[in-house]
């Protein structure tokens, strides 16, 4: 027959303290455990926000000043207008080439067609809502003295004052000069001259001219037959037309300076 042993007391004391140990070491292991994970949780959360703010830091770089294309407005004001690809070549639809012409003749073809082609209606003028929000000069006046945050798109300035000095040379080559077409001073000629020397070192064209087509290869160019990266004119056309809506009758009555 099995004989049973007693379990003495002290016996009975080790048992309990060691499973008291072992719970104490589950639950230490089972928080131990827990603490790592929402370690790893919290950690993941930070970096996703993290992450979050530095995309959003970027996007918000990237979309303003620092970030504009070429020749575009620095705030952003303006919609980017699509690039095109163009062959420069001569146009008598806008030079008056035919040496037969006369000079009223030259002057009205220049004055007509570059307006219709050049200038879009509304004169390339827009407002601005708030445009102490913006790195902008002074708006400018209205014929009868008030201002409606209203501001020029430089290209149609800088085409405006191409024609102006266009029409000063036809006058002078064609001994007019004493009788310059209206708006024609020397003093706006000049200005002219600076902000068209201004504009073109601003746009900084890189593209390569190599000989013209008829000129048997010597060195001289007129830049004929090269292709450059241009801005769509017809879009940007457009887009000055839909934003001078707002200004249809007040805007007919201005013209850039």
């Amino acid at each position: 027959m099995e004989q049973y042993k007693e379990i003495s007391s002290s016996d009975s004391g080790d048992e309990l303290l060691a499973s008291f140990h072992e719970r104490r070491r589950q639950r230490k292991y089972s928080f131990s455990s827990m603490f790592f994970i929402g370690t790893l949780a919290g950690s993941f959360c930070f970096n996703m926000i993290l992450l979050f703010l530095l995309w959003r830091a970027t996007e918000h770089s990237y979309s303003g000043p620092s970030a504009r294309r070429l020749a575009e407005e620095f705030n952003g004001l303006v919609p980017k207008v699509p690039l095109k690809t163009v062959v420069f070549n001569q146009d008598p639809n806008f030079v008056p080439y035919d040496r037969n012409m006369t000079y009223l003749e030259k002057d009205r073809l220049v004055s007509t067609n570059w307006k219709q082609a050049f200038m879009p209606h509304g004169r390339g003028f827009i407002t601005v809502d708030h445009p102490e929000n913006y790195i902008l000069t002074t708006p400018l006046t209205t014929p009868n003295g008030s201002t409606v945050n209203m501001f020029g798109i430089a290209a149609f300035h800088q085409v405006h004052c191409l024609k102006l000095i266009f029409r000063a040379y036809l006058a002078y080559s064609h001994g007019h000069g004493h009788v310059l077409p209206e708006g024609l001073t020397g003093e706006h000629v000049y200005h002219c001259f600076d902000y068209l020397r201004q504009s073109l070192m601003c746009a900084g064209d890189t593209a390569l001219e190599g000989a013209d087509p008829a000129s048997n290869g010597t060195t001289g160019t007129h830049g004929l037959g090269v292709t450059h990266v241009c801005k769509d004119w017809d879009a940007l056309m457009e887009m000055a037309v839909d934003m001078a809506e707002p200004l249809d009758e007040l805007i007919n009555k201005l013209e850039p300076v």
